[in-house]
């Protein structure tokens, strides 16, 4: 495997949707190597912290499942039945080689969730919705396309919780009763960075 180039100091600094593309293409390869070496550690403790609210054979789709750790967490947890989807093409055939998704697809940008309301019971977006990746929207869409009683799982990291758009959509949702918060934990994101993330449990009204 080659060595990877130390993208987590620049992934936060994208502005545009080409240099996403193309800065998540360059990463894919080494993108593992470099979240382990660096104490990734949201990915579990959203898996089990889902544990508790969500049954072994519920249906999760992974939005910005990226190379799928997000989905070997989930497998680890006990769950099933995941789907994985991701805008890259590249992420994504790392995430379908990875055995850990019943299926995955391609999220088209200018529509990205192409499936009815209660398609799937949990909607995760782990590290998804945050500075340089899904802007804070992201959270009411999701929303839209849950039925009463489903579930979003994601998390904001520090850098997410330092911009006020992304804390104001989370309460803006819950202000306006479209959902309620079942869960939430601030504790570590990345121990080699130093820094730390919330994750979010809401579930649909």
């Amino acid at each position: 495997m080659a060595e990877h180039k130390n993208h987590l100091s620049r992934v936060y600094g994208l502005d545009t949707q080409e240099a996403t593309d193309a800065f998540y293409s360059d990463w894919a390869e080494t993108y593992d190597a470099e979240v382990i070496a660096n104490g990734y550690q949201t990915p579990a403790r959203a898996a089990t912290a889902l544990t508790v609210f969500a049954e072994p054979d519920a249906r999760i789709l992974d939005i910005g499942c990226g190379t799928g750790y997000s989905g070997y967490h989930f497998r680890q947890a006990g769950f099933r039945n995941v789907i994985g989807t991701d805008p890259n093409p590249d992420m994504l055939t790392i995430a379908s080689q990875r055995g850990v998704y019943e299926e995955t697809w391609l999220t088209d940008l200018a529509s990205p969730f192409p499936f009815s309301p209660g398609t799937y019971d949990v909607i995760a977006a782990i590290g998804v919705i945050s500075t340089g990746a899904a802007p804070p929207e992201t959270l009411a869409a999701v929303l839209e396309h849950l039925l009463p009683g489903g579930l979003i799982l994601f998390s904001y990291n520090d850098h997410a919780l330092d911009e006020p758009a992304f804390p104001e959509a989370r309460n803006a949702v819950l202000k306006a009763g479209l959902a309620v918060e079942r869960f939430r934990e601030y504790g570590p994101h990345l121990t080699g960075k130093d820094l730390k993330s919330d994750v979010y449990i809401l579930e649909r009204t």
